[in-house]
C-alpha cells in the first residue's frame, strides 16, 4: 500500500529534476566595495544543486564573472571571496523552467580581521667591526 504513494512521489521528483536539466545554465554578475568600487582578482564559487559540482572562477578588471553549467539544474549555491574583505554568498534558484540565466551582483564589505597576503623578506644582518681593544682607553 506504502509502494504506490512512494512510487509517485519519485517519479513525480525526478520529472521536475529533469526538466530543469533542459540545457545549459548560465551564471554572471559583477562584484563591488562597499564604496561601489569594482573588486578585481576576487575568487567565485558556484555549487550546483543537487549533485554539488563546483565551479570557480574570478573576477575580471571590470569586476565581472561568468560560469556555464552544461547540465543546468536551476539551483545554485554563489560563494564570493576576496583578501581584506567578509566572504559572501547566496542561493539562486529558477523560477520557472525556461529560465537559464542567472544574474548575481554582490557588495563586499571590509573584513578588518581577514588581511592581505604581505611577503616578507630580510638580509642577513652584519656582525659590527670595532678598531677599539680593551687596553686602549676611549
Amino acid at each position: 500500500m506504502l509502494r504506490l504513494p512512494f512510487a509517485l512521489l519519485v517519479l513525480a521528483v525526478s520529472s521536475r529534476v529533469a526538466q530543469a536539466q533542459g540545457g545549459a545554465d548560465q551564471l554572471r554578475g559583477r562584484v563591488v566595495n562597499d564604496s561601489a568600487q569594482m573588486v578585481v582578482g576576487a575568487t567565485v564559487f558556484v555549487t550546483r544543486g543537487p549533485d554539488r559540482a563546483i565551479q570557480q572562477t574570478t573576477t575580471d578588471s571590470g569586476g565581472r564573472w561568468a560560469i556555464t553549467f552544461a547540465q543546468g539544474t536551476g539551483d545554485y549555491l554563489v560563494a564570493v571571496s576576496a583578501p581584506g574583505y567578509a566572504t559572501a554568498r547566496r542561493r539562486v534558484q529558477a523560477e520557472g523552467t525556461d529560465q537559464h540565466l542567472f544574474t548575481v551582483d554582490f557588495t563586499l564589505v571590509r573584513d578588518l580581521s581577514t588581511l592581505a597576503a604581505v611577503k616578507v623578506t630580510a638580509d642577513k644582518p652584519e656582525r659590527a667591526q670595532s678598531d677599539a681593544t680593551p687596553y686602549e682607553p676611549e
